[in-house]
């Protein structure tokens, strides 16, 4: 029916009305009327969304879940377990954090890959990234991408074996991922995210403090390998420390102009430019806590950055703008 209404009545409204009757019988009555049209455009592809378990904030719980267009249900899109790429994180034991890599049990804010084939999720404390396919055809479910080198992997997990010791240890934390189409190609893969925890707090209930890390916008190049090799790198990893020594596949953004703290961004494929929020209070754990926001614009420029410039409409001093988002065109 629905097929046959696209054929012959695209951008043609269509009336619709809803009857009831009681399930003891009787004449049906008459509920709710009125309009509707088919757009001219075709309704494809898929919603990935996080979810936990029973309303249970316990890390463990957490999934990805998901439904193509036209769908009746949902299905479990990514679980923890069929995560294959390892991070240099907390275990699910609560121990001291190692210096190993360790399996996921953690998926928390995430994203796709402009293909749709992937997703990229920070993990478990102290908030490395990954990322694992939600292909359910050939079994490779979990599986991480084949251009996906370990040195990039490395530069994810910034962590290599860090007490709990603020502000060490909030340097390295990693927060939501951005992909463009125009940088996401044999030779040119590059996520850019967060970098640093402004604001450190021990639980869901502690009001935490300041830390004095500035976060930064930083790129990573996914198919990096150290210099003569293709092991993992051991030294010049990702921290939000201004001006220290990277190891080659990672990088700050400059954001001249603009002394805040970064939060959520996201990259304009065509355009070049990086839209992001800058607050004064900055992120905790990789996520916007709060204080004043406003969304500003910086260049990308070749992953060099440049001067950072307030949205206009965006950037009200009345008001608080977070996490932007830019739809292409």
């Amino acid at each position: 029916m629905w097929t046959g209404l696209t054929n012959h009545a695209v951008g043609t409204p269509i009336a619709v009305s809803v009857r009831g009757i009681s399930s003891g019988g009787g004449s049906p009555a008459l509920g709710s009327s009125g309009d509707f049209s088919i757009a001219p455009a075709t309704a494809d592809g898929a919603m990935v969304y996080w979810t936990t378990a029973a309303f249970d904030n316990n890390a463990n719980n957490t999934n990805l879940q998901g439904f193509h267009v036209g769908d009746e249900g949902v299905t479990t899109a990514l679980t923890t377990a069929q995560v294959q790429q390892q991070v240099r994180a907390g275990t699910a034991d609560a121990g001291n954090l190692p210096a190993a890599f360790t399996p996921v049990f953690c998926i928390g804010c995430h994203t796709s890959t402009p293909d749709g084939q992937y997703v990229a999720f920070t993990a478990q404390w102290p908030w490395p990234n990954a990322l694992a396919s939600i292909q359910a055809d050939g079994g490779a479910v979990g599986s991480a991408p084949p251009w996906l080198s370990q040195g990039a992997i490395s530069n994810l997990s910034p962590n290599i074996g860090r007490v709990y010791a603020p502000p060490a240890v909030s340097e390295i934390m990693l927060g939501i991922q951005t992909f463009s189409k125009m940088h996401y190609q044999p030779g040119d893969r590059v996520v850019i995210s967060s970098i640093g925890a402004s604001w450190n707090s021990t639980s869901l209930t502690d009001p935490g403090m300041a830390t004095g890390v500035v976060a930064q916008l930083a790129w990573f190049d996914l198919e990096w390998n150290p210099a003569g090799g293709a092991g993992f790198a051991d030294s010049g990893l990702p921290t939000a420390t201004p001006g220290a020594p990277s190891n080659g596949g990672w990088g700050i953004i400059a954001r001249s102009g603009d002394s805040n703290r970064r939060g959520r961004a996201q990259l304009e494929p065509r355009r070049k430019t990086i839209a992001y929020a800058s607050t004064d209070t900055g992120v905790k754990d990789g996520r916007m806590n709060q204080g004043k926001s406003d969304v500003k614009l910086v260049p990308y420029n070749d992953k060099a950055g440049g001067t950072a410039t307030a949205l206009q409409g965006a950037s009200d001093s009345n008001y608080n703008e977070y996490y932007p988002a830019i739809l292409a065109r």
